[in-house]
């Protein structure tokens, strides 16, 4: 997987090449992006804004991200009244970022961008696996761990985004006889890095930084308690599957586990009921 750009600035092109190493590719016409793409996947795009070629963009923009949604665009341009407009117009056709000559660093502004979109697919891609598990009502849990786990992922600001106290929350579970809020969300971390880990780009260590949990120390204490596995299980043919599998399993033994307490309580019940009379 490669960045492909669009780019005349010649020092920052070799600013990029240097950075991305063979997984970038640049050219200076929109029928060369065509041919350089044609049956390949990209990481994202960099396209130059500003000078008379600006105007010819916008369809490109467009269709790049009809073609490839997941694919972040970074527009590179100076700032001045006369670009000014012309980046705001490729903001509406679908630029994600925006680098300024002079003022950001390009190749800093394009890895943010290719580590949120990493983000990005991995919450989409695990939405559904979360949806198909767990009940209707706690969808809207699933998306806000998704989506909140990168910034904090703690238990108390999740339920905060659902008008919730957080005891509510664990007892809502408990009642539907699933995992606490903070193991639900340890599962969640699991499954956006497992879709993450596919891709060989992604190391443990960015993996770990990006979901919040500190080192690769901690993600593979992690991984290792919940699912038995280490990454590099994870990342061989197969093994997503057998994530998603550990993952059903645990909802299934504490599906059990609420079943059993509840027989034992109320086998307590009906012994005390019996004695009193």
């Amino acid at each position: 997987m490669s960045v492909f750009a669009i780019m005349r600035d010649a020092v920052e092109r070799r600013r990029l090449e240097v950075s991305l190493g063979e997984g970038f590719i640049a050219v200076e016409q929109i029928d060369a992006l065509w041919t350089k793409l044609d049956g390949a996947t990209p990481r994202g795009f960099v396209l130059e804004l500003g000078g008379p070629h600006c105007r010819e963009l916008l369809p490109v923009i467009g269709v790049l991200r009809s073609h490839y949604p997941t694919a972040p665009i970074v527009g590179y341009s100076t700032l001045s009244a006369g670009t000014a407009q012309e980046i705001v117009f490729a903001i509406r056709a679908g630029v994600t970022s925006i680098a300024l000559r002079d003022l950001n660093d390009l190749s800093r502004t394009l890895h943010i961008a290719l580590a949120d979109a990493s983000l990005d697919d991995a919450a989409s891609r695990s939405l559904p696996y979360l949806f198909a598990e767990l009940p209707c009502e706690f969808h809207a849990f699933a998306t806000l761990c998704v989506h909140q786990v990168r910034a904090s992922g703690r238990v108390t600001d999740i339920a905060s985004s659902m008008n919730l106290p957080a005891r509510t929350l664990l007892r809502r579970l408990e009642r539907s006889r699933l995992p606490t809020p903070g193991v639900l969300i340890a599962w969640v971390r699991i499954l956006m890095a497992a879709h993450m880990i596919q891709n060989e780009q992604h190391t443990v260590a960015h993996v770990s930084t990006r979901l919040g949990l500190g080192s690769p120390l901690s993600f593979r204490a992690l991984l290792r308690r919940h699912t038995g596995m280490r990454p590099t299980e994870v990342r061989q043919v197969g093994g997503l599957r057998r994530v998603l599998a550990a993952f059903r399993a645990a909802l299934t033994t504490e599906s059990g586990r609420h079943q059993r307490k509840a027989a034992v309580d109320g086998s307590g019940f009906s012994a005390q009921f019996t004695a009193s009379r």
